[in-house]
């Protein structure tokens, strides 16, 4: 069993054609999950794209290749992207599905029915976080692995790690809620 199989989550981001919004979602989210988690705890994340009407093997659009470069993504790995349509072994092996848009969502949860519970438009999905009122997590790499595993966290709100190294127990600090766009 690999560190996946036991601590995994699969994100899988739609769209029409995977040439423009689902490969900047993915390739955006894969940059952000290493940038907040650092590389060893980013690998347990597997993130990748599909289209409802996508050919296989196409690259990603100019124009959309050129905006991932404002945001730090490494242009290698945007000129390496090629396009996947979407399956229903693609579907279902995902924990979490994020479509740019409803017809995206019809289309996935027509393809795997089983996956209405886990599947959202990404401005959704969204708008539900933006919602909550979410811990910051402790920088403890066990809370990390179990939440990716969709298990409890080791700890407790009145004893979450490094509290008695710290001086104190209690919540720890909550994150504030941004703006979804």
């Amino acid at each position: 069993m690999t560190d996946h199989d036991a601590y995994g989550f699969s994100v899988l981001f739609v769209c029409t054609g995977n040439v423009c919004r689902s490969p900047v979602a993915e390739l955006v989210a894969r940059r952000l999950l290493a940038d907040k988690l650092g590389a060893e705890e980013a690998a347990r994340f597997t993130v990748s794209g599909a289209g409802t009407n996508a050919a296989l093997g196409e690259p990603m659009d100019p124009q959309s290749r050129a905006e991932l470069a404002d945001v730090g993504v490494d242009a290698d790995e945007a000129s390496d992207f090629r396009s996947h349509p979407v399956t229903a072994e693609a579907i279902e092996a995902a924990d979490l599905i994020l479509t740019a848009d409803r017809n995206h969502r019809s289309t996935v949860v027509q393809l795997a029915p089983g996956a209405l519970g886990k599947t959202f438009c990404l401005r959704e999905f969204a708008r539900l976080l933006s919602s909550l009122d979410l811990p910051d997590p402790p920088n403890d790499s066990r809370c990390s692995r179990s939440r990716v595993s969709g298990g409890s966290p080791r700890w407790s709100w009145s004893d979450p790690p490094g509290a008695a190294r710290a001086g104190g127990g209690g919540r720890p600090a909550r994150a504030r809620s941004g703006s979804a766009s």
